[in-house]
């Protein structure tokens, strides 16, 4: 059977949604650069004109949900019925998944904003499905059976399947005030998961029995399974692990732009931003390998998505409304 990573794989599971780039820039790295600059990616919240667009990044995020929180076999089944009604455009099976998503996230206190961190494990998903290609196989927020209780473990499992090989990333969220306490929470939390294979051996539990991989062809899903097997597969040898840190903080650039000028274009706005935040590279990448050495993690195994925004609160404060 022909594994590889097709439409009708792992990749099946993916949407491949290139809209977020519409609301998540990357800055492009000189080639020159890349020998310093390998465990780090820098991406940032974009702008509309002079004003960064996290109102509409929000709006995207909410609409993302059902895709995040939903597995698929059951989003199939509600399309299925949606489809099949007497008219074949019935939205209530659709509006119900949409109502379950929403009532998966912890209940946003105002009061106690800083517990409101799972905005930042939907980024994640958002990020790795389109910087990673690699397609969530396991929607742990749907295993909740207390919405004021958050998972517990990575935030997320995602993997690709190439050239034999079962690439497997574990995901881990920061909502940091600054990319170097990101990158401390990052190493830490990744150190701590690495040293506890009990933990580890629950995280490949839920990939193997309540994973989005039930979505597949049951030949498929057998083979892809093999991988995650510890004890009775030679498959689990071709299976490579790679913690993947997605780093929000606080951007103090955002409040630093250029006097709106009517005779350029709009873009100069979010050049300007790129141009300056470009040089903090090196800085960031050399913070995440000093903390991933001092917690005796591998750096190899490690890399990081530095996500640009004006305030990791705010970012919080306006999903949270939203979910109302």
């Amino acid at each position: 059977m022909d594994t590889d990573n097709s439409v009708n794989g792992l990749d099946g599971l993916r949407e491949n949604d290139k809209e977020v780039d519409t609301y998540v820039g990357i800055v492009v790295v000189p080639e020159s650069d890349n020998g310093s600059h390998h465990r780090s990616k820098l991406l940032f919240l974009r702008f509309e004109e002079d004003v960064p667009r996290d109102d509409a990044f929000i709006e995207f995020l909410v609409d993302s949900i059902v895709s995040y929180a939903i597995p698929k076999k059951k989003r199939l089944a509600a399309i299925a019925r949606a489809s099949g009604s007497r008219t074949g455009a019935d939205m209530r099976p659709l509006a119900r998944l949409q109502r379950e998503g929403r009532r998966l996230f912890l209940e946003y206190d105002p009061n106690n904003i800083g517990r409101f961190g799972e905005v930042g494990e939907l980024i994640a998903y958002c990020v790795a499905e389109r910087h990673l290609g690699a397609a969530q196989i396991a929607a742990k927020l749907s295993l909740k059976t207390n919405s004021n209780m958050p998972v517990h473990g990575i935030d997320g499992i995602h993997a690709k399947f190439e050239n034999g090989v079962m690439n497997v990333f574990l995901l881990e969220s920061k909502l940091a005030p600054s990319a170097n306490d990101g990158a401390k929470e990052f190493a830490v939390s990744t150190a701590s998961f690495s040293s506890n294979r009990a933990q580890y051996l629950r995280e490949l539990t839920i990939v193997t029995d309540f994973s989005n991989l039930d979505a597949l062809p049951q030949e498929q899903k057998d083979v892809f399974l093999s991988y995650f097997d510890m004890y009775d597969s030679q498959s689990v040898l071709q299976k490579r692990d790679r913690h993947v840190g997605f780093i929000c903080y606080d951007e103090k650039l955002y409040a630093k732009g250029i006097p709106v000028d009517d005779t350029k274009p709009p873009s100069i706005h979010e050049d300007n931003f790129v141009e300056r935040y470009a040089k903090q590279h090196k800085h960031h990448d050399d913070a995440l390998l000093k903390h991933l050495g001092n917690n005796n993690v591998k750096p190899f195994k490690s890399m990081a998505f530095f996500i640009a925004v004006p305030s990791v609160d705010e970012l919080r404060r306006k999903f949270g409304e939203a979910l109302k």
